[in-house]
């Protein structure tokens, strides 16, 4: 008998409104350039966002330091409420 990997690996069940992700004080800076200010934000189960804004406005930067592919200059991710 095989097992699905829904059945080895089921979705965690998340409370709505509970606190997922939250960025505090995520910032980026090159020498010369501050590339992305402070970022706050929490995302809480349930919710959808959008990440806008100009060219030049750091979203890529955002993500990149949300994903780890840059080191921060300073500032927290937490997922689950662990850093």
């Amino acid at each position: 008998m095989t097992s699905t990997a829904q059945e080895l690996h089921p979705a965690p069940t998340l409370e709505p409104g509970r606190t997922i992700l939250e960025l505090k004080g995520l910032e980026k800076r090159y020498p010369g350039t501050h590339a992305l200010k402070p970022v706050n934000l929490a995302f809480k189960a349930g919710e959808i966002h959008a990440i806008v804004g100009e060219n030049g406005a750091g979203k890529s930067t955002l993500i990149k330091l949300l994903t780890g592919v840059m080191p921060r200059t300073s500032g927290d991710v937490i997922w689950e409420g662990k850093p």
